[in-house]
């Protein structure tokens, strides 16, 4: 019978760690963590259950990585409402409170460098802050107010880094008040940018700077929205629509390599949909296990990322389509 060294022409390598360059199909074993891997490939994304928050909670925001994500805010119960978890790619922590609680923030950055901003402040009458806040990796501070007070857009309607950000739309006053505000972030200061071109709450943005973003669906007067745009710092460009409607879920990643997932048509209804966009089109991938819409996720990644909080407590990680990292077990 044929051995694996006379398949192949080489053994099985013995390695302390995993090597950074690898080829689908090469097996290696790592000494360190005593595992046999091998390099895959999976077709399609991938959602697999991770570590429950530490308080479940819905109208909570994220931002961060698969393996350093954060998650702040909520709207009751009201004590809640100054939380900040933090997220390891496992389990999740308490990090430091808010100074300013409230639900529905606009959020973005990483865990070292984020920003919360705006959001609702129930049950102040009328409702929805300029508050904004930067945290440092284990506290809240304060910086320069929003150009304008808004909420229920949410964790969803913002995007970026810490010193190039964008909040688009939202709602403004104790009733029912959409706005097509555009607001920029500049690592000191909010200004207005180019309106967005329509009146919107929860749309779905992703990308990594206030030049290069993306945004989609959405929640308006007229119902939900179904198309999609890009954003070049100064104007707003028609692009594929999403192939699912629907707002208040999250989006993450590059305006090259995206993702959007989770969301609402309404309300009570949560929907588990996830896409991928690859900077022209909108594609279907494989769902998220629970609906949610109210809930964090990380924004960084089009191919890794996280969702926690919403109507489950529950926590699920995203690895998206093509090779990935698999150790071999045995039964």
């Amino acid at each position: 019978m044929a051995t694996y060294y006379d398949i192949f022409g080489q053994k099985v390598q013995y390695l302390s760690s995993d090597p950074s360059d690898v080829q689908i199909g090469q097996v290696w074993y790592n000494s360190t963590s005593n595992t046999a891997k091998v390099q895959g490939y999976q077709a399609a994304g991938v959602w697999a259950s991770s570590g429950a928050m530490n308080t479940g909670r819905n109208q909570v925001s994220g931002l961060g990585t698969l393996t350093a994500g954060l998650a702040a805010g909520t709207q009751s119960p009201e004590p809640n409402q100054v939380l900040t978890e933090e997220y390891n790619g496992t389990s999740w922590a308490v990090g430091g409170n808010l100074n300013n609680g409230r639900a529905d923030l606009n959020t973005f950055g990483v865990q070292t460098a984020g920003i919360a901003a705006a959001g609702d402040d129930f049950p102040a009458a009328p409702r929805g802050t300029t508050a904004a806040e930067e945290y440092n990796g284990s506290a809240w501070t304060s910086i320069n107010p929003t150009v304008g007070g808004s909420y229920e857009g949410g964790g969803a309607a913002a995007m970026g880094t810490q010193t190039s950000g964008l909040i688009v739309g939202g709602r403004t006053g104790p009733a029912v008040s959409y706005t097509n505000a555009t607001q920029e972030y500049d690592g000191t200061s909010f200004s207005s940018g180019t309106n967005y071109p329509s009146i919107t709450q929860g749309s779905m943005l992703f990308g990594t700077s206030i030049t290069t973003s993306i945004a989609a669906g959405g929640d308006s007067p007229g119902g939900i929205l179904t198309g999609a745009f890009s954003y070049d710092g100064s104007t707003w460009t028609s692009i594929n629509a999403p192939t699912d409607s629907r707002y208040v879920g999250v989006g993450s990643g590059t305006s090259t390599v995206g993702l959007i997932f989770g969301g609402a048509l309404g309300s009570p209804d949560s929907r588990t949909q996830t896409e991928t966009f690859d900077g022209t089109c909108f594609a279907a991938d494989t769902n998220m296990a629970n609906p949610r819409n109210g809930f964090a996720g990380g924004k960084v990644s089009g191919t890794s990322t996280w969702a926690a909080g919403g109507a489950p407590g529950a926590t699920e990680e995203f690895t998206g389509a093509g090779a990935v990292t698999q150790t071999i077990t045995t039964t």
